[in-house]
């Protein structure tokens, strides 16, 4: 199978400190918890990316145990996969979406 590289795009990383923090003032050790569960998911991403696509070239994967998904477009021609965004799954994906505003 083919190697990937993993790129966590800065706008994804915003959202991974945003919800460290959120889970650190609820209870430290949660936050703990989560970065293991999103390193999990990251890794698992990374071994096999081809998960659902859930609009044009943009695939999620669910975070277990959490209300999160990373949101991940995989570039063939750099064998990269590029973390765009990791979102709560309660959140209106429109109002996120700020590669779409790109295009």
């Amino acid at each position: 199978m083919k190697s990937y590289v993993l790129v966590i795009e800065p706008e994804a990383r915003d959202d991974i400190n945003g919800a460290v923090d959120y889970y650190k003032n609820i209870y430290g050790n949660l936050a703990l918890k989560f970065v293991d569960a999103l390193q999990a998911t990251l890794a698992q991403i990374k071994q096999n990316p081809f998960y659902q696509m859930k609009y044009d070239d943009v695939r999620c994967l669910q975070i277990k145990k959490f209300p999160y998904s990373i949101h991940y477009l995989i570039d063939e021609t750099y064998d990269e996969i590029k973390v765009l965004a990791i979102i709560h799954t309660a959140s209106d994906p429109d109002k996120i979406w700020m590669w779409r505003e790109e295009e």
